[in-house]
C-alpha cells in the first residue's frame, strides 16, 4: 500500500511519467515533505525520497535528480546517472531514461515538455519571476529535440490568489501588450 498519494498525466508517451504528489501529510503522522530546505531532519527527508523512488521504480524510475527552485531562468542538463547532485534553478533537461527529474512546487506551475519520440524531457518550475525571465523559452532553446508534448500540473488559481499590481507592472514594462491580460 502506498504511503504517497499521487497521480500521473495522461496523453504523454507511454515511457514518460509526469505526476504530482497530492498529499502533504496524513492524520497518522506521516509527512510527505521532500524538501531539504525547510528545517526537517535531512535523514527523514532522504528516507521519504527513497520511499518515493521505491514506489516509482516499477514505472521505470532508477534515480532522482532534485531541483531546488530559485525563481530564476537557470536551466540545467542532466547527462548521467552519476550526476545526481541537487541543482539550483528552475528547469531540468535530460535525454537519459530512468532519471526522475524532481521539483517541488507550492503555488507555482510545474511544466513537463517531452520530445515527439520521448528522447528528451524537461521539467520547469514556472513561477512569475521565472516566467518574466523567459524560463520556458530558455528551456526550449536548451533542448536538443523540439518539444512535442506539454503537461501542465496543478498550480494556484485566480480563485485562490490575487496577483499584485507590481507583478502586472513588471510584465507590462516588458511588453505593453500584456496590459490586456
Amino acid at each position: 500500500m502506498s504511503q504517497f498519494s499521487w497521480w500521473h498525466a495522461e496523453g504523454l508517451p507511454a515511457q514518460v511519467i509526469a505526476g504530482q504528489t497530492v498529499l502533504a501529510s496524513d492524520n497518522k503522522g506521516f509527512d510527505a515533505n521532500f524538501a531539504l530546505h525547510v528545517g526537517d531532519h535531512t535523514h527523514h527527508v532522504q528516507r521519504r525520497r527513497m520511499q518515493l523512488l521505491d514506489e516509482l521504480a516499477p514505472l521505470g524510475a532508477e534515480c532522482f535528480v532534485w531541483l531546488n527552485q530559485t525563481h530564476s531562468a537557470q536551466v540545467h542538463e542532466v547527462t548521467s546517472y552519476f550526476d545526481l547532485k541537487s541543482r539550483e534553478g528552475d528547469a531540468l533537461i535530460t535525454q537519459q531514461s530512468g532519471i526522475g527529474l524532481m521539483m517541488m512546487t507550492a503555488d507555482c506551475l510545474p511544466i513537463v515538455l517531452v520530445s515527439e519520440e520521448a528522447q528528451e524531457i524537461a521539467c520547469i518550475h514556472a513561477g512569475w519571476r521565472g516566467l518574466a525571465q523567459n524560463i520556458i523559452k530558455r528551456t526550449v532553446e536548451r533542448m536538443q529535440y523540439r518539444p512535442h508534448y506539454a503537461w501542465l500540473g496543478a498550480a494556484i488559481s485566480q480563485a485562490h490568489f490575487e496577483v499584485g499590481a507590481e507583478v502586472r507592472e513588471h510584465f507590462v514594462a516588458q511588453d505593453a501588450h500584456y496590459a490586456t491580460c
